[in-house]
């Protein structure tokens, strides 16, 4: 199980509402042009302030502790 969150939220609150899984992102950005099943000729991470925005607005955050 994977769960990923910002440093910076982390930091400020680990135990808290952070939290989103890979399963939960796939489904936010499937469908969009963000979706990981776009083929793209770019390796690495590239960081798009549009796709964050799309996801934070979209995306179902989780408390690591609290039952699913």
């Amino acid at each position: 199980m994977v769960y990923l969150p910002t440093l910076a939220e982390v930091k400020s609150d680990p135990l808290g509402a952070i939290w989103i899984t890979p399963a939960d992102y796939k489904a936010v950005t499937n469908g969009t042009p963000f979706s990981h099943e776009r083929k793209r000729n770019v390796f690495g991470y590239r960081r798009q302030s549009e796709r964050e925005i799309t996801v934070e607005k979209k995306i179902r955050k989780r408390c690591i502790l609290a039952d699913s």
